[in-house]
């Protein structure tokens, strides 16, 4: 069953997939299936990241920072990496194929297909076809997180790699956060059953079950078509945002100092700055008000020096065009010193 965006799942008895509800489904979820998974001491947990060649020709790789915390400590992981020509594609996946051999025991691939944190880049339908097939090959569980894929600005639905899958290779993540109100903290998980289930009881032993009385708001607000009917307007106010937003950089940030890509939903930029330092560039910035999260964090391996992602959902348009405006002169005051 199908209304506006939102995507229903009716799961019988005889199904071998199974719903169950999460709080915090990006980064529960996440932790849960490491857990229901893995093996901590010879299993690894495969992250689609970003990557950006630099001038010597290495690969830089960047993730969710929120998928670290609850992997990092326990596992190994291996990556696969993105090219300078991906940014219509997504992941390529024969760069990974080479680095998958008996020396590991590959069990999970984490990925955020749609508008991708931080970078937001999408997984074309054919590199998702891709990864499916790569998850048979190799036995591994794909954990489809996405929080961002019901706010999209145009262009046409992609299928979730949930649905190109058949043989229970997939669980997918979603989120109410993105689309209702962040305060509801509470997601949705589908999945195999047998995986499902070995979560639910992890679960139990971090928060017991997430708030019945939130799960109980969620679904009367959903029921009654209330989200449905306020879901466009989300996108499009956040549509607008977004134009605000290239608008600003485009006029404020000098030419040939900043690269990004412009996002087709979600809520971030992704911006490299390849002669200023995005560290020193956040102290300048924030002694006069603004902000935004420096590249670092996402790099698991080290890097993200020249890196920061910005929002662009909650700021007014005065704000972020004077932010912008205030992020352009500071760039501009750091080249100097970046020339030296």
């Amino acid at each position: 069953e199908h209304t506006h965006r939102i995507e229903v799942t009716v799961i019988d008895s005889s199904s071998t997939s199974e719903l169950d509800a999460f709080a915090t489904a990006q980064v529960q979820a996440s932790a849960l299936s490491v857990n229901a998974l893995l093996n901590p001491n010879i299993d690894t947990v495969i992250y689609h990241v970003k990557v950006r060649q630099n001038e010597e020709g290495r690969f830089q790789k960047t993730t969710f920072f929120g998928f670290l915390r609850p992997t990092g400590a326990a596992t190994s992981f291996t990556t696969f990496v993105w090219t300078k020509t991906t940014a219509e594609d997504g992941v390529r996946f024969d760069c990974a194929i080479t680095g998958m051999d008996n020396s590991t025991q590959e069990r999970l691939h984490d990925t955020i297909p749609n508008f991708h944190n931080p970078s937001g880049v999408t997984l074309s339908v054919e590199r998702r076809k891709k990864l499916v097939e790569i998850a048979k090959r190799y036995g591994l569980i794909i954990l489809e997180d996405d929080p961002y894929g019901n706010v999209r600005f145009e262009g046409e639905d992609l299928p979730t790699i949930y649905s190109l899958d058949s043989d229970g290779h997939v669980l997918y993540a979603g989120s109410f956060s993105k689309i209702l109100a962040p305060g509801t903290r509470v997601g949705w998980c589908i999945g195999p059953a047998a995986l499902v289930r070995t979560m639910a009881v992890f679960k139990q032993g971090v928060d017991t079950s997430t708030s019945i009385v939130a799960q109980a708001l969620v679904w009367k607000y959903c029921s009654s078509g209330a989200l449905d009917a306020f879901l466009p307007k989300i996108i499009d106010n956040y549509r607008r945002k977004r134009d605000l937003m290239e608008d600003a950089l485009r006029k404020y940030m000098p030419k040939g100092e900043a690269e990004w890509v412009t996002p087709h939903g979600g809520f971030f930029y992704w911006v490299t700055t390849p002669h200023v330092d995005a560290a020193e560039l956040f102290k300048k910035c924030v002694a006069r008000k603004v902000a935004f999260v420096v590249g670092s964090p996402f790099y698991p391996n080290g890097g993200g020096e020249h890196s920061f992602r910005m929002c662009f959902t909650f700021a007014t348009p005065e704000q972020m065009d004077a932010g912008i405006r205030t992020l352009g002169e500071c760039v501009r005051e750091l080249l100097p010193v970046a020339a030296k």
